[in-house]
């Protein structure tokens, strides 16, 4: 997951990935700082 948040529009929110990935389910998250 990138460091940028570029999955949503709040400018004082951090990008999060999932752990989920070995199944192919790994996706992006917004989470406040």
């Amino acid at each position: 997951c990138r460091k940028t948040c570029d999955c949503c529009e709040r400018p004082n929110a951090i990008c999060e990935c999932t752990a989920e990935f070995w199944v192919g389910k790994s996706y992006c998250y917004c989470k406040e700082r």
